[in-house]
């Protein structure tokens, strides 16, 4: 009869011990999907932090392509409405032709750190003697996207540059309750466009005048051969021509691979010159030529910019090869 009464008083107490952790774990359960029902983002209620990788040739194609100056200092702003903007998360990714001090400094002051990538050679399986230069930009972007996301509590990146190839970093973020955010320099334009070159510090729109008042004369052959912007204008087309000359390349060339191969070209005209002025300005003179149609311009299969080559029955041209020819 006792052990009959103690069994019964152990069985209760069970019960009630049973019935006390159901209770606990049902509550714990329910806090836990509450918790999952607010916070569908890892940290919901704090500010996110966000990254910005951008590339460089991408957005100073797309720039002069269109006639703005980008401005990365805009950049920034406009991508603290996302979040919390530090700048050790703030890449401008560069291949090594572009790599110079003056780019160096304004991207450094605008708060952006530099990774340089160097390409790869790739040698033709018919011709071993046909080796191509392969652009490794998007690679070494997506490499350190990719890291961000996995090894890092950046929660939002966003990638500035007109290819498509990036979209998948998009579903690799979403995996990760994170977010990454493919955005075009045309479609940035309004948030990012300045008046004049300020990260480059002295340029105006009146060089701009200046340049493009020349091309107009050469256009109607009233130009003084004299004037020290006519004659820079003149050497920048003589020296576009000799690329095309020399180039395998018979289909045009982009904005920045002119300016590259020109810079070491008129050696002479830098004399004398202070570097970043000179290359600031003759970035503006292919803008101009551009404007003016001295450069025609086509799109190659798969590319969504355009690549550019003297127009040789332009009058500009024509006035600047009759004076190689006669000097």
């Amino acid at each position: 009869m006792i052990d009959k009464i103690v069994r019964k008083a152990v069985s209760e107490e069970v019960e009630k011990l049973a019935k006390s952790f159901g209770e606990q774990m049902n509550d714990l359960a329910k806090n836990i999907h509450l918790s999952l029902a607010q916070n569908k983002t890892p940290n919901a209620n704090k500010i996110p932090l966000v990254a910005i990788l951008a590339d460089y040739e991408n957005i100073i194609n797309a720039a002069q392509e269109h006639s703005f100056f980008f401005s990365f200092r805009k950049l920034k702003e406009f991508s603290r409405q996302f979040g919390l903007v530090e700048s050790c998360f703030c890449v401008t990714f560069l291949p090594n032709h572009l790599a110079n001090k003056r780019t160096g400094i304004n991207l450094h002051k605008a708060g952006y750190k530099i990774q340089l990538c160097p390409p790869t050679y790739v040698q033709s399986e018919q011709d071993p003697e046909d080796i191509k230069e392969k652009d490794r930009v998007d690679t070494h972007i997506k490499e350190y996207a990719e890291c961000l996301l996995k090894e890092t509590n950046v929660g939002i990146i966003i990638i500035v540059s007109a290819d498509a190839d990036f979209i998948s970093l998009e579903t690799k973020a979403a995996d990760l309750r994170k977010q990454a955010h493919v955005i075009s320099p045309l479609a940035l334009r309004p948030e990012v466009e300045a008046a004049n070159d300020n990260e480059g510090e002295n340029e105006t729109a009146s060089g701009r005048t200046t340049l493009r008042a020349a091309i107009k004369l050469m256009n109607q052959g009233k130009t003084d051969t004299e004037d020290e912007t006519v004659q820079f204008i003149t050497q920048v087309i003589q020296g576009i021509a000799k690329m095309e000359k020399s180039s395998r390349d018979k289909t045009g060339h982009g904005f920045m691979k002119m300016n590259s191969y020109l810079l070491g070209e008129l050696k002479q005209l830098r004399q004398g010159v202070d570097w970043s002025n000179f290359e600031r300005r003759l970035n503006i003179a292919l803008s101009c030529l551009k404007d003016e149609n001295v450069l025609k311009s086509e799109r190659r299969d798969g590319s969504r910019y355009s690549y550019y080559e003297l127009d040789t029955n332009h009058p500009a041209v024509k006035f600047a090869l009759f004076t190689a020819k006669t000097a």
